[in-house]
């Protein structure tokens, strides 16, 4: 298939424009694709761009993700803050990666005036350092396969297809390690934190993160057409690696009311919920990890226990923020309590048709006279000039 790109009017870039039976597919094997066509080098170099634009809009969220709960743990008790980012290295090692982002050392910094915590540049890297002189290594995550990149557009330009389809992979795999790095560390801390301070407070830290970072976001959403959401967020979940083999695949199924989009697994919850497919570690509410489930019911988790707190966020952003800021869930999740099986979120046309049970379930009531007005859903075939 030959991949169609256009211009998205609210993110002001080009982003993969098929029907939705393409954007089923991942954009590294469209990119694949288009190298081993080798008939339009062009083509094939902006759609390794989108593929890898799909990865890096991920990489931001995360770190203003991390970089928040970093001042804030360590606003309340910078010694835990720093014991946490300890205990992240240590576990961030079982995947291959040795280091913590130099990104989020400015947020670390932030705590170091009061609590002797600083950065020190060396011949040998970065590091972080305690005033007891204990060190946590850094590197530049969002440098990942910049080199395999460099040679893989050089290859694409120069026509190399066989070459540029090793560094592709090469490249696919080398983004691995660090795209899984950043929800391991969440649901770790999640976990630590449920440990530490108990799950309510836990729980109250990510409603509270979502509040400084999703309102934004979460209050644009009723001017932006429904379908356009929806490639938005697919769009990021073939960056998340989803699907068989973690290679960004997805379903999207679309009804009268509603469309939903699955994946078996999602590349964050969905993959930690399982053992690894490609570096074979256990799933991480498993041993050794052991890494953390609602041992109560809450709206966060959708009045379930054994939820795991990684995928509290679900219910906790689109869901009950969404709620509490526009009336109704931008979507909602289809969670199943089978670690094997996939999730879903359905995207409603209307957020009149949401049936009243997805409110009940996050604690909301259901009231039309909330309902931002949402823009009117567009023809959904994106290709359409009607």
């Amino acid at each position: 298939m030959t991949t169609q790109l256009r211009l998205d009017p609210f993110l002001k870039r080009n982003m993969r424009g098929e029907d939705w039976e393409g954007q089923q597919r991942s954009s590294f094997l469209e990119a694949a694709d288009a190298i081993r066509r080798n008939e339009n080098r062009a083509a094939a170099a902006e759609m390794v761009e989108v593929y890898l634009w799909e990865m890096q809009w991920l990489y931001g969220g995360y770190l203003a993700w991390v970089k928040d709960w970093i001042v804030e743990i360590g606003r309340r008790d910078p010694q835990r803050c720093w014991d946490y980012l300890v205990r992240a290295h240590r576990h961030l090692r079982h995947l291959n990666v040795d280091t913590l982002p130099v990104e989020v050392a400015d947020a670390v910094c932030s705590l170091a005036s009061d609590h002797g915590i600083g950065l020190e540049n060396g011949p040998e890297g970065s590091i972080l350092r305690n005033r007891e002189r204990l060190s946590i290594p850094l590197s530049a995550w969002l440098d990942v396969g910049s080199a395999t990149l460099a040679r893989l557009r050089q290859q694409i330009a120069s026509g190399e297809a066989a070459a540029a389809l090793t560094s592709l992979e090469q490249l696919h795999a080398e983004h691995k390690p660090v795209h899984d790095a950043y929800s391991d560390w969440l649901w770790l801390w999640m976990t630590l934190l449920a440990h530490d301070w108990g799950e309510e407070q836990m729980i109250d830290l990510i409603a509270s993160s979502g509040d400084r970072l999703r309102t934004a976001g979460l209050k644009a959403l009723p001017a932006i057409p429904v379908a356009d959401q929806v490639r938005h967020m697919v769009a990021a979940m073939r960056g998340h690696r989803s699907g068989p083999g973690e290679l960004g695949n997805v379903r999207i199924v679309e009804d009268e009311e509603k469309f939903t989009v699955s994946f078996d697994a999602c590349g964050s919850g969905g993959r930690m919920r399982r053992r690894g497919g490609i570096d074979g570690l256990p799933a991480r509410q498993d041993a050794p990890f052991h890494f953390g489930v609602t041992q109560k019911a809450h709206p966060m988790s959708w009045g379930k226990t054994g939820v795991p707190y990684y995928c509290l966020h679900c219910a906790a952003y689109a869901e009950m923020q969404s709620t509490d800021l526009i009336g109704y869930p931008s979507r909602v999740t289809l969670f199943d309590p089978d670690g094997g099986k996939p999730c879903a979120w359905s995207f409603y046309k209307r957020p009149e048709d949401i049936p009243e049970h997805f409110f009940d379930r996050i604690g909301k009531t259901r009231d039309p006279s909330r309902f931002a007005r949402a823009a009117p859903v567009q023809n959904q075939d994106p290709n359409s000039k009607s």
